[in-house]
């Protein structure tokens, strides 16, 4: 998937063995991407790796509901992560995270991916909307969320963060069902 500055592509299973392995050189020869050295994979997502690669291995079909490396349209360079954590569940609700690489913060990169990543969600079929679980504190984030027009409309507990902020935008009536999108 391409925006404006972005590129957006699918991690299978093999691509988030590379992540946790720490096998950078491998890692940007697969995907075509340079990563900072020493590797990192983008903040908050390190340790949620072994989680996507479970379920990656589980099903590798649905690389797309997992997590998509962000990196630049000009210059191959990864910018961070963002993706789902699963797909809908039985209400139509998809859940979103994102996180970009500290030296690449604070250019819209978050907010443009999302915005691609939901825009190519609620094409999907059952998908009536998309949330986001963001702690109070994290700043940024809660703009992110603003900017894509989501709406706070709850308070949940992370076991790992504590409170989180649910926020949701949604997309589709119950009753509205659409199609998958093309090359899914």
């Amino acid at each position: 998937m391409r925006t404006r500055r972005l590129a957006l592509e699918p991690l299978d299973a093999s691509h988030i063995a590379l992540m946790v392995s720490g096998d950078v050189q491998a890692l940007a020869a697969a995907l075509h991407v340079h990563f900072p050295i020493p590797f990192a994979a983008p903040p908050l997502l390190d340790d949620d790796l072994l989680y996507f690669h479970k379920r990656a291995l589980e099903n590798p079909d649905a690389a797309h509901w997992g997590v998509w490396l962000i990196s630049l349209r000009d210059g191959d360079e990864a910018v961070g992560a963002a993706g789902f954590t699963g797909a809908p569940n039985a209400d139509g609700v998809v859940y979103v995270g994102y996180s970009i690489y500290p030296w690449h913060e604070r250019r819209g990169y978050a907010t443009e991916a999302v915005d691609a990543l939901i825009a190519w969600a609620i094409e999907c079929e059952n998908v009536r909307a998309v949330r986001a679980t963001i702690p109070p504190w994290n700043a940024p984030s809660l703009r992110v969320a603003a900017k894509l027009g989501m709406s706070q409309v709850g308070i949940a507990h992370d076991e790992e963060v504590g409170e989180v902020l649910v926020y949701e935008l949604v997309v589709a009536p119950d009753d509205a069902p659409r199609p998958l999108p093309s090359g899914v």
